[in-house]
């Protein structure tokens, strides 16, 4: 059953609707939403930070050490994840969120393309090991920070001013 009939796009060609998609967010019964359970869940931010753990564990049982730039990348990740699944009513906000349909080509890149892209950085120091000066460490922590806040705070106004702005 179609959660807004319309914004239902079946064109009745089986390999377009498919690829393409039919369904904003189609969901079964009232709550379970298949297209954001995708993006969070099975092959979103959930997996990646699991997969970038992993990488994490593979680094250690190589080098016998998780080294300072392997802690970093896992730590920034899991930091907006928490962030993601804090904030997850944002993520209907977005454009993948508000406007893609669920299809093939976002069930196969979540769970295919993007847990192979969004981990790269420890998927590298895994095999190359890199330890960071202590004022490295700093520097990129602190940059993170900012970009970090500075990207929150610019979703929380976008939000609240959606809630409070409505335009017909």
């Amino acid at each position: 059953m179609p959660d807004i009939e319309g914004e239902t796009l079946i064109t009745g060609h089986f390999w377009y609707d498919l690829f393409n998609g039919g369904e904003l967010h189609p969901r079964t019964g009232k709550l379970f939403d298949w297209k954001h359970f995708n993006a969070s869940r099975t092959g979103g931010l959930l997996l990646w930070t699991l997969i970038d753990l992993s990488f994490a564990a593979l680094q250690y049982y190589r080098h016998g050490v998780v080294t300072n730039s392997m802690v970093l990348a896992v730590a920034f990740r899991m930091i907006i994840t928490v962030e993601y699944f804090y904030t997850e009513n944002w993520f209907f906000e977005t454009l993948d969120g508000a406007h893609e349909r669920f299809s093939f080509y976002s069930i196969y890149g979540f769970a295919a393309i993007m847990p192979q892209i969004w981990t790269l950085q420890t998927q590298y120091l895994t095999i190359y090991p890199i330890n960071l000066a202590p004022s490295r460490v700093i520097a990129i922590s602190l940059a993170f920070a900012m970009g970090w806040a500075l990207n929150h705070l610019a979703n929380n106004q976008k939000s609240i001013s959606r809630k409070t702005h409505v335009t017909g």
